[in-house]
């Protein structure tokens, strides 16, 4: 339940903690993107608050971690690698919103913040709290198999009602109302209503940029990066197309690569569409996007949340950064422009994102005494993680989920190893990942009274993003049903996979992300 009041509750909880004389870890997304948490915690605890982030110089760092370890500061407010600041007498680690994917590190050292504050608490004898409106589908499952313990908060802050939803579908808009606007004719309505009445609104499009791609219509060529095997985004301000990836940047072409014509056109929409299409159709209204673009400067995204929440701001165009952890009275208004874009991602979990940013960026609106409407445009109004959002039923989606999951057979009703391996030479690569299933199959088989595990193999196959920085990746998975065996047959074959030259082998356990 979003609006639940579970940070006042976190707060209360701290503070019993330190008058045992004990300390705390307070573990947030991304400390940049959760301002007003931090503010809260430390007008509440003053001195006693230790902030550690990414932007730290090497002594900043330093000094703040000796401070820890002398237990002057004794409440540590971070993100993920904040789980191993030194606290003397730890008696809570606190994680927020506990399902963001933020809290694993897609780098070597993989870890996920959770598994490494759950064996934390266990060894040091303390409490773990995890909090969110839209748990995981793996702890949430832990609640029913009782390795968690399930409190439930079933009502907002003074029982205030959740917003209402209006589902629009984009086809009908399209086909009946002959409406070609990133806008649907009940959004542009209802914002110009909210303004009239001197209320704000949020508007959230995950997707930066101006255009999700440029493509040609003559011979369908979309243009992608040279060095990664996707489709470049055009970003409006600097005129040029962008690798989210890689970073490279290319003039927008006259002239199509593959087959010459002059039919370029620029397809999809990103916040800077929105920006430039909201100015259009609210000439008077204040209106301020909202995204890692435009917050590249110290101190940027408090500058506009600081506004936003002084009334400087009428309509705030945003990302996943509006999404979660803002907390302003006056928003009544939520549109969100594409409910589906997350769907179109080839990853088992990505139906349990979507509902998590749909119910999460929903809660946006109706947080003060005036009740919140929220639009919510899509191209499929029938999937399962959008319904469920729309009156966020946690329980009717875990259920609906579960189903699929269990009739796939992923997490958390399998043990998941994901492994990318990735080269200069294609063919080497794939090599590679053939060896390496070779070896897992030799170590299954030759293990294979002693295992006793059900267990399957899939791939090698190309990644789903087939080419990153010009190196060539490979995936494969195994499925077994138990952790320490699957965790043996990936230490034995990574040993005896050989890496000729630039070839990498990394594996990640039960993922997050599978792309």
């Amino acid at each position: 339940m979003t609006c639940s009041g579970k940070t006042e509750i976190y707060l209360r909880w701290v503070a019993e903690i330190l008058n045992l004389g004990l300390t705390a870890i307070i573990l947030v997304p991304e400390i940049s993107l959760t301002p007003q948490m931090l503010k809260r915690f430390t007008d509440r605890f003053g001195e006693k608050v230790a902030v550690l982030h990414s932007k730290l110089s090497d002594g900043e760092r330093f000094d703040q971690w000796e401070r820890i370890r002398r237990g002057i500061l004794p409440v540590v407010v971070g993100a993920r690698s904040a789980v191993f600041a030194p606290l003397p007498k730890l008696g809570t680690i606190i994680l927020d919103e506990e399902g963001e994917p933020s809290f694993k590190q897609g780098e070597s050292p993989r870890y996920h913040a959770r598994e490494v504050a759950l064996a934390r608490c266990e060894i040091e004898g303390a409490q773990l709290v995890m909090g969110s409106a839209t748990p995981t589908v793996d702890s949430f499952e832990n609640c029913l198999r009782n390795k968690y313990e399930l409190v439930e908060i079933n009502s907002r802050v003074s029982n205030r009602q959740p917003p209402r939803v209006k589902v629009v579908d984009m086809r009908n808009e399209l086909v009946t109302k002959k409406n070609r606007s990133i806008f649907s004719e009940a959004l542009c309505s209802s914002v110009r209503a909210t303004l009239s009445n001197k209320k704000q609104v949020i508007l959230f499009l995950n997707r930066r940029g101006f255009s999700s791609f440029v493509f040609c219509r003559e011979c369908g060529e979309a243009v992608s990066c040279s060095q990664c095997k996707v489709s470049l985004v055009f970003h409006d301000k600097s005129r040029v197309m962008r690798c989210h990836y890689c970073g490279q940047l290319q003039n927008v072409p006259t002239l199509c690569p593959k087959c010459g014509s002059k039919s370029i056109k620029f397809f999809g929409a990103g916040t800077q569409r929105v920006e430039a299409e909201a100015r259009r159709y609210f000439p008077d209204a204040r209106i301020q996007r909202l995204d890692s673009d435009c917050v590249t400067t110290k101190g940027s995204l408090e500058d506009i949340l600081d506004r936003f929440g002084n009334r400087e701001i009428d309509i705030l165009i945003g990302t996943q950064m509006v999404a979660k952890g803002l907390d302003f009275p006056d928003v009544t208004l939520v549109g969100i422009l594409a409910a589906d874009s997350l769907l179109r991602v080839p990853d088992f979990r990505a139906s349990e994102r979507n509902f998590s940013l749909l119910a999460q960026v929903s809660g946006r609106a109706g947080r003060g005494d005036c009740p919140g409407d929220v639009i919510l445009q899509t191209y499929s109004p029938d999937h399962h993680s959008i319904t469920y959002a729309l009156t966020e039923d946690y329980a009717g989606f875990f259920k609906k989920e579960c189903e699929f999951r269990k009739a796939a057979v992923f997490p958390p009703f399998i043990e998941l190893a994901y492994f990318i391996i990735s080269g200069s030479d294609p063919i080497k690569t794939e090599q590679s990942a053939r060896d390496l299933r070779a070896n897992i199959t030799d170590f299954l088989k030759t293990n294979e009274q002693e295992l006793g595990s059900k267990y399957e193999i899939f791939g090698p196959a190309p990644a789903s993003i087939e080419r990153i920085n010009n190196r060539y990746r490979f995936q494969l998975m195994l499925k077994m049903s138990d952790l320490n065996l699957l965790t043996k047959t990936v230490g034995d074959s990574v040993r005896k996979t050989k890496r000729t030259g630039d070839i990498r082998l990394a594996v990640d356990i039960n993922p997050f992300f599978v792309i």
